[in-house]
């Protein structure tokens, strides 16, 4: 079976993701009151939110423990239906999704999708 990299069936364009990802990685270096006045402006047109967090590469200690695994929290803000959180910590990249109940998609597709991805 071939894979269409392009479009899925759920109908998410990869293009699209691929451009807000870089928009989300552009807006961090804004200063803060501009990235809320934009998301607050364009929010009618938000439903996806990507957050790409490098973690340390080497293990952490608290308390003289080793941290054995980390994670992070996204919001789920104004009108987004998903929010899609990739870490990563020594070596391992840990891929997390908050979707609205209201969302008509399979969320389950686009996580074997994307892990197929990452695979590659």
């Amino acid at each position: 079976m071939k894979k269409n990299r392009e479009i899925f069936d759920v109908g998410f364009s990869l293009h699209v993701l691929r451009f807000g990802v870089w928009v989300v990685s552009f807006m961090g270096f804004l200063p803060e009151a501009f990235s809320r006045a934009c998301i607050r402006d364009n929010s009618k047109g938000l439903n996806i939110i990507i957050s790409n967090t490098p973690g340390p590469q080497t293990p952490l200690f608290f308390c003289d423990k080793e941290v054995i695994d980390i994670g992070g929290i996204g919001p789920n803000v104004g009108t987004s239906g998903l929010t899609i959180l990739i870490s990563s910590y020594c070596g391992r990249v840990k891929l997390q999704m908050l979707v609205d109940d209201n969302l008509r998609m399979d969320p389950h597709k686009l996580l074997a999708h994307l892990e197929g991805q990452v695979d590659e």
